[in-house]
C-alpha cells in the first residue's frame, strides 16, 4: 500500500458524540467526512489517520477498511473472502478474531452474526492453507488481529460486506491510567466529550469536580488544557519500554511500509518530547477535586501518580453537600457525575442528595457554571436551579443528559 493515497477508515465513539469526532477528524485534515450512528467514515493518508488515532480524545477505536465486495447470500461469502490476499494484512503465526456486525436490513435476513464471522473466519484459513500448508490460529481473547465485517443491505437484491481492520489493540477510551476497565463507570472519552461539550475555558476558568470518584473527569481536563494527547502513557511506553500498545504495529501493510513505520516512529519521539515539556508548565492551581469516601480517594490519587498529575489536581476528601470554591475571587465550571440510582430503591435515597447538592451550588457557587451530568431524569427534578441547557449522551446503553446551571 501507497503511504500517500487515501485510505478509508471508520473511527467509532459514544453516541451523540459523534459531532464532537467529526470536528476532530476535520482538524486533523480528514477529508469525506460522513457522519453515522455511533462514528464516522472519512479518508485520509496513513500519515493523517496515525496522527489522529493519537490525538483523537472522542475515538473508541480506528478501523481500516482493507476490503468490500458484495454477495447475493452467505453461500457466497466463503468464497470471496478465499479470494483476498490476507497475506498482506497478517503473518502464519499471528492469531486473529473476527466479529460480524449487521445494519437493521441484513440483521433481519442473516440473524446469527457468529456463523457469519465462522464462514469468513473459513475463507481466510483456508487461502493460508493453500499458499503455505499451514493455517493461523484463531484467539478471541487477545489477537494480534482483528477484523470487523459489516453487512449492509442494499437496493439491489445484494448484500455490501466491508472489512475493517482493527488498529487499536485496548480500546482508545482506555488512556491507561486507571487500574482496570471496572473501576469506575464513565469512560475516559465520554468524560473527555463531556467536558467539551462544556463552556469551560482553559485559558481562565478554575475547573472543580465535586464527586470525582476515580478522577476520570479531572485527569481529561488537564490533557485538555495542557493539550497532552488522550494516547500519552502508551506512546510513553512504546518510547521507554519499546512496547508495541497499537495493533497496527504489528501488522504486515505497515511494517512493509518503511516510509510509514520511519515516520510513525520519529513522530511519537517527537510527541514523547512535546509532552515531557508540557508536563513541566502545568498549573497548581486550576484543578480541584474532591470525594467523601476514602476509598475512591485512594483509587483518585494513583491514578493522579500514574499520570504525574498529583501536584496538579488538588485532591481532598470533602462531602460535595458542603464544599466550598477555593476561593472567592477565581470563577469558573464545577462538574459532576453523581450516581444515578440504578438498583432498586436507591433512587429514593437519593434524592436527597440531589436535593443539597443543588441548594450548596446556589449557596456557595455564585458566578460559576455548573454542569451535573446524569442517567436519571427524575433525579435531577430535585435540583430547584433553573437549567440553561440539556445535551442528550449516553454512558454506554443508559440515556443521560448534561445539565447546565447558571449560578448568579
Amino acid at each position: 500500500m501507497n503511504n500517500q493515497t487515501k485510505t478509508n477508515f471508520f473511527a467509532s465513539c459514544s453516541r451523540n458524540l459523534e459531532e464532537l469526532l467529526e470536528r476532530e477528524a476535520s482538524t486533523f485534515g480528514c477529508e469525506n467526512i460522513d457522519k453515522q450512528i455511533g462514528g464516522i467514515n472519512f479518508s485520509s493518508s496513513h500519515e493523517t489517520c496515525l496522527e489522529f488515532l493519537l490525538h483523537s480524545r472522542i475515538s473508541s477505536r480506528v478501523f481500516m477498511k482493507i476490503t468490500d465486495f458484495s454477495i447475493k447470500s452467505l453461500n457466497d461469502l466463503y468464497g470471496k473472502v478465499k479470494e483476498y490476499s490476507w497475506q498482506n494484512i497478517f503473518s502464519l503465526n499471528q492469531t486473529f478474531k473476527i466479529k460480524t456486525i449487521f445494519d437493521s436490513n441484513s440483521k433481519r435476513a442473516f440473524k446469527n452474526s457468529i456463523l457469519f464471522s465462522q464462514k469468513a473466519k473459513d475463507g481466510i484459513v483456508d487461502n493460508f492453507r493453500e499458499k503455505t500448508s499451514k493455517r493461523p490460529s484463531v484467539d478471541t481473547q487477545s489477537p494480534d488481529i482483528s477484523i470487523l465485517i459489516r453487512v449492509e443491505g442494499t437496493v439491489d437484491n445484494k448484500w455490501k460486506i466491508i472489512f475493517y481492520l482493527d488498529l487499536c489493540h485496548l480500546p482508545l477510551s482506555q488512556r491507561g491510567y486507571r487500574k482496570n476497565s471496572g473501576e469506575a463507570p464513565l469512560r475516559e472519552n465520554l468524560a473527555a466529550g463531556i467536558i467539551m461539550l462544556t463552556d469551560w475555558d482553559p485559558k481562565k476558568d478554575l475547573f472543580i469536580d465535586s464527586m470525582c470518584g476515580s478522577g476520570t473527569l479531572s485527569i481529561e481536563a488537564v490533557l485538555i488544557s495542557a493539550q497532552i494527547p488522550p494516547t500519552f502513557l502508551k506512546i510513553k511506553s512504546f518510547i521507554e519500554k519499546k512496547e508495541k500498545p497499537f495493533s497496527f504495529l504489528n501488522h504486515n501493510w505497515f511494517n512493509k511500509n518503511k516510509g510509514l513505520k520511519n515516520y510513525f516512529y520519529r513522530r511519537a519521539e517527537s510527541l514523547y518530547e512535546e509532552i515531557e515539556n508540557k508536563m513541566k508548565n502545568l498549573s497548581k492551581k486550576q484543578f480541584y477535586a474532591s470525594d467523601w469516601d476514602n476509598r475512591v480517594l485512594n483509587t483518585a490519587r494513583e491514578n493522579f501518580q500514574k499520570m504525574n498529575f498529583e501536584d496538579v489536581i488538588n485532591l481532598k476528601k470533602q462531602n460535595a453537600l458542603k464544599l466550598p470554591p477555593p476561593n472567592n475571587k477565581e470563577k469558573g465550571v464545577i462538574i459532576c457525575n453523581p450516581p444515578y440510582g440504578i438498583r432498586l430503591g436507591e433512587e429514593e435515597k437519593l434524592k436527597e442528595l440531589y436535593r443539597d447538592y443543588g441548594e450548596n451550588l446556589k449557596r456557595n457557587f455564585k458566578g460559576f457554571r455548573a454542569y451535573i451530568f446524569t442517567g436519571n431524569m427524575n433525579l435531577r427534578k430535585q435540583i430547584s436551579l433553573s437549567t440553561s441547557k440539556r445535551i442528550p449522551l449516553f454512558n454506554g446503553t443508559i440515556e443521560c443528559r448534561l445539565l447546565k446551571y447558571d449560578l448568579y
